[in-house]
């Protein structure tokens, strides 16, 4: 890979991803939520790592805050004491509409998941609230302003018309997804799921430079036990039997449909002996190291990046154009 290739990728995963080196988890997150005289202990299912991801609507129930959506944008809006506060998933920098325009940066950003915003917890201390932590305990609260809401109010128009065009310019820098596609597995099978995960990971923020083909085979590399794979069901010769690396072609599979999505060309492709369950007939891509590969080429004047993730059940892979350098 050339030091181009290798700063897009850089580019991609710090620029966009926002959350790449956290762990997706379904955790219960406990939040003591002082406003007023009133303390509450609320539940809300995000993630915990080196920072604490929550949903932001479940946030703005718990500081009685209301939210906004503004479709122009694809952005957060919260207003109190006279200011909106607007978040946009994918994007570091928080917009404060008050008097001016004052920007700020996190240095993570907001995402979105299966259509939910999530947001650093943090963030929401440019609302006026203060956020604690207790390390002895793990805990975490929140102190609210009792009269948060006071002077609410929509920002005034040109000010948030500023807004969107600084928002736009930094959406324009960002990659744009040409095509996506996501499929299903049982989690039980963890032999499988294990090697599922691990191909995965070794096609997650791949940049295929223009007019290059990029293979699957030699992406993810041989699928031996040495290398982490296990044992799990494979296809030989119209037969269900053990092998290797079984689940890799499911991958393979999800990224041939996202590559059909992004309009790309197909150079190499084979179904496999017996149908599978996770794509319709037709729609498979079998792979084995050294004697069937998946192989498309990158017929755009743009690199492109793949993006490929698990997330429970669900196997996605993401096809990017990365914006002009």
């Amino acid at each position: 890979m050339n030091k181009t290739m290798v700063m897009v990728c850089i580019i991609f995963a710090l620029c966009f991803l926002g959350v790449c080196n956290e762990a997706w988890a379904d955790q219960e997150v406990s939040l003591t939520v002082h406003q007023g005289s009133v303390t509450q202990t609320v539940y809300l299912s995000g993630i915990i790592g080196s920072t604490t991801f929550l949903p932001v609507r479940d946030i703005s129930a718990a500081i009685h805050v209301p939210l906004a959506w503004d479709q122009d944008t694809g952005s957060v809006v919260w207003q109190t004491n006279g200011q909106a506060t607007v978040i946009t998933p994918g994007i570091e920098t928080v917009y404060v509409v008050k008097d001016a325009v004052t920007p700020y940066q996190f240095g993570e950003k907001a995402f979105m998941e299966e259509g939910r915003v999530y947001l650093p917890l943090r963030m929401v201390e440019l609302l006026g609230v203060k956020v604690w932590y207790d390390a002895k305990t793990g805990g975490r609260g929140l102190d609210v302003p009792a009269h948060i809401n006071d002077q609410a109010g929509p920002p005034a128009p040109e000010k948030l018309n500023v807004v969107r065009d600084l928002i736009v310019k930094e959406k324009e820098k960002m990659p744009k997804k040409m095509g996506s596609y996501a499929t299903y597995f049982n989690l039980s099978y963890k032999s499988r799921t294990e090697n599922l995960k691990l191909a995965a990971e070794a096609l997650d923020n791949v940049a295929v430079a223009p007019g290059q083909i990029f293979s699957f085979n030699d992406t993810v590399g041989p699928r031996t036990p040495e290398r982490g794979y296990r044992e799990a069901i494979i296809f030989v010769n119209k037969q269900e039997v053990e092998g290797y690396g079984g689940g890799v072609c499911q991958v393979s599979t999800t990224l041939y449909n996202a590559v059909l999505a992004a309009g790309l060309e197909v150079v190499e492709r084979h179904r496999h002996s017996l149908p599978v369950t996770y794509v319709p007939k037709g729609r498979d891509a079998t792979v084995n190291f050294g004697t069937a590969d998946f192989r498309f080429k990158n017929n755009t004047e743009k690199t492109v990046i793949l993006h490929a993730s698990v997330v429970k059940n669900k196997l996605s892979v993401e096809i990017f154009s990365a914006p002009i350098q």
